[in-house]
């Protein structure tokens, strides 16, 4: 188990902490994924767990052992947390061997030359190169020496393990593939591990939970299913994926949780209310969520009408954009027939699948 608590940080002549006050907790064999853009914290937030940062304040504890605390003034070196980690870089030892590489982590840890083996044949065989163990590093693909660099960080068989982008050098095709590789590595060893990524396809499906952080804060934390289809914060609404956001006027009273109704320049529409953060209040729903109807029927709550502005073909789907005045929104549906620019169609969303953010107090 890892559990940070109330992490500050900010380094010399910076203006803000990059760290305030983030806490989390990662059970068990559990995958928690810190996702956010770039400056936001994660990265930091993994190296102090790793003892590569030293936080200005907070508390972290590895398996029910403190290895940091400010207040006790605890700050234990990376290399006594027992832990395993992975760069971006993989930081691969060029002049060594694969299975050298991978034997590093155990060097003078009073281990025999026959259990050092042992160990290290046993990680190699995890992640599939036994059969490079003598092959030199750099005669290795990008994706071999990433796997090289799992091996290691799992060799010394730690209960945590560290992932910082693991994948974002390598190429799409590669990445989708080292995802289910990763994926079903953590499965076999349990770990506890924090997957630190700016990509959200591999948060949603690497991920147990995922922490969304923006500014040195935790915006939402959740499971990858429920942010997606629900988020409770306009921010993880736009940064997990296609999103609509369309403005709206509320009908009524409306209090977060509450199943309400708002205005829209396509129409009337019914969302739960969730918390926004802007002046005006916005109706949220995905484009896949939208279904075209048939223009001739008759109005009611949750369909809206617009014009075609243009498509764009994105393979599985062709992507509808479609205004009503100054508005717009897309619609993603399966590829067919096009209607011409300009032509008025009708579409819908269900009430489940969409959400109103109220107008910031």
């Amino acid at each position: 188990m890892i559990v940070a608590e109330s992490l500050v940080k900010t380094y010399e002549g910076a203006k803000a902490p990059v760290l305030k006050g983030v806490s989390f907790q990662v059970e068990r064999g559990e995958v928690y994924t810190l996702l956010g853009p770039s400056g936001c914290g994660k990265t930091t937030s993994l190296r102090a767990v790793a003892g590569l940062e030293s936080a200005d304040s907070g508390r972290i504890l590895l398996d029910g052992r403190v290895v940091f605390s400010s207040k006790e003034r605890i700050n234990v070196p990376p290399d006594k947390r027992n832990i395993g980690m992975v760069f971006q870089s993989y930081a691969i030892w060029p002049h060594m061997s694969v299975s050298k590489n991978v034997a590093y982590p155990l060097q003078g840890r009073g281990l025999s030359n026959d259990e050092i083996r042992k160990r290290v044949s046993r990680a190699l065989e995890v992640v599939g190169l036994l059969e490079l163990a003598e092959r030199p590093s750099p005669n290795l693909s990008g994706g071999q020496q990433q796997r090289v660099a799992l091996a290691r960080a799992i060799v010394a068989e730690t209960s945590v393990l560290l992932l910082d982008e693991p994948l974002s050098n390598l190429d799409a095709k590669l990445r989708e593939q080292m995802r289910r590789d990763l994926a079903a590595l953590q499965r076999q060893l349990g770990h506890s591990t924090i997957y630190v990524t700016h990509d959200q396809e591999e948060a949603l499906a690497l991920s147990h939970r995922v922490a969304l952080m923006r500014d040195g804060e935790i915006v939402e934390e959740g499971k990858p299913m429920a942010m997606y289809q629900h988020p409770q914060h306009p921010f993880t609404a736009a940064f997990l994926g296609a999103a609509n956001f369309a403005p709206c006027v509320i009908v009524g009273q409306a209090r977060p949780g509450d199943m309400i109704e708002a205005d829209t320049p396509f129409g009337r529409f019914s969302g739960v209310a969730r918390l926004g953060e802007d002046r005006e209040a916005k109706l949220f729903f995905r484009p896949h969520m939208a279904r075209l109807e048939d223009f001739d029927a008759p109005p009611r709550v949750n369909r809206g009408v617009a014009e075609i502005a243009e498509y764009s073909f994105l393979g599985e789907v062709l992507e509808i954009m479609a205004r009503k005045g100054d508005s717009a929104i897309r619609i993603r549906t399966a590829p067919g027939p096009r209607a011409a620019a300009g032509a008025r169609i009708a579409f819908g969303v269900d009430p489940e699948h969409s959400a109103i953010f109220l107008p910031r107090a």
